[in-house]
């Protein structure tokens, strides 16, 4: 999926609804009510309007308006779908075919929701049925930007959930908080294997730090352009 616009991501895929039995399944965009929202890459319209979770055309689906794309490449054998959901217009029809950057719709506040925002999604499709994936590992970062993945788990390989890391640029000073994945979280890259992901990171000379058994821990790295960076922390090491 190409990348030609800064991300402005502000809830993260595998975060928490604690009100609910539910864990977030795509990233949040944010935007401003009436923004377009552009296909991410080539394929032909396969859902546009209300129910694409509840079916039937419910008005109250939690997605509100959504787009579903079905691309025209596949990655090793997998059937690749984009989903845009929260629209305030959709701008397709089921059936068209789209091109990478062509308008599908507009920010909105449709579903559940309490922002206007464009909630997205990748999905497979494989022998094991469909299953949602981290957009922010298969959306190509910006030229000279990198993303950052990794796995957090203790001393027995047990994955953390819900576990707060801390991120800092050294060249620049900015931090992120990054949080592992909820517990419910059941979908992650069978190659990876992650508990986390974050796109759209510059090039450069970064901290990542958290906490274990009360113990402060943190090390450097370096994010190299255009690749998906990994880091395991392991325990103590």
């Amino acid at each position: 999926i190409s990348g030609t616009h800064k991300l402005n991501v502000d809830y993260r895929y595998g975060y928490d609804y604690p009100e609910e039995e539910v864990v977030h399944t795509g990233i949040d965009i944010a935007g401003a009510m009436g923004d377009p929202v552009l296909a991410a890459a080539a394929g032909k319209v396969i859902f546009a309007g209300y129910g694409i979770l509840n079916g039937a055309n419910d008005a109250k689906d939690p997605y509100g308006l959504a787009v579903m794309i079905r691309h025209s490449f596949s990655y090793e054998g997998y059937t690749i779908y984009t989903v845009y959901a929260h629209l305030k217009k959709v701008t397709v029809d089921k059936g068209d075919w789209v091109e990478s950057g062509d308008k599908v719709g507009e920010i909105g506040m449709t579903g559940n929701t309490s922002g206007p925002h464009v909630h997205f999604e990748i999905r497979i499709e494989n022998a094991s049925g469909d299953k949602v994936q981290n957009p922010e590992l298969w959306i190509a970062p910006l030229v000279g930007h990198g993303v950052l993945a990794g796995r957090v788990e203790t001393t027995m390989d047990m994955v953390m959930t819900t576990k707060e890391l801390w991120l800092k640029s050294l060249d620049t000073g900015k931090t992120w908080t990054i949080v592992t994945y909820a517990p419910k979280t059941k979908q992650v890259d069978d190659y990876y294997h992650e508990n986390f992901s974050i796109g759209d990171l510059p090039v450069g000379q970064y901290e990542i730090s958290t906490y274990y058994n009360w113990k402060y821990y943190k090390t450097t790295f370096f994010i190299a352009p255009g690749a998906v960076n990994f880091v395991i922390f392991h325990g103590s090491d």
